[in-house]
């Protein structure tokens, strides 16, 4: 097993879970529903932040297989409080074969120590509320709920 920073090479065998990902939120939820052109979205997506200087891919591999991986930005502070400086982890998944087995951990484990070495203080994500199995893991790992995201359609 291997984590490390994830390289232009990886898009491919990163893609690969942003897609496995989205299905499972669509089956949580309705309104997530695919573009025609998503995995091009998510290449774009995912080589761009390769490209930030201000954000990290982390990956976790079995056997040179991408499992794991997780994506974390540094966010610009809010102007109206006084926050410390935060980092936001934009997206995370493990394959399901590979979850329940501890690699979640150690990807975001990987990620923190990115977001540590650029100086942030505390790290922020969101997550579906019907996702019980996230919910947990997060909780698990030691973030707190903070806020509550609503909706409502018209």
């Amino acid at each position: 097993m291997e984590i490390r920073q994830a390289q232009n090479k990886d898009v491919e065998g990163i893609l690969k879970l942003q897609l496995e990902t989205a299905a499972f939120h669509r089956r949580l939820d309705e309104n997530y529903e695919f573009r025609e052109n998503i995995a091009t979205e998510f290449k774009a997506k995912t080589s761009s932040f390769l490209a930030d200087e201000k954000a990290a891919v982390q990956i976790a591999l079995v056997k040179g297989e991408i499992i794991g991986y997780a994506i974390g930005v540094l966010s610009d502070e809010n102007t109206l409080f006084k926050f410390p400086k935060y980092g936001m982890i934009e997206e995370a998944g493990v394959t399901e074969k590979y979850r329940s087995r501890g690699y979640g951990e150690l990807v975001v484990a990987s990620l923190f120590e990115w977001f540590r070495s650029k100086g942030v203080e505390e790290v922020k994500l969101k997550v579906h509320v019907k996702n019980n199995d996230g919910i947990q893991f997060w909780e698990r790992i030691g973030f707190e709920k903070e806020m509550y995201a609503m909706r409502m359609k018209l």
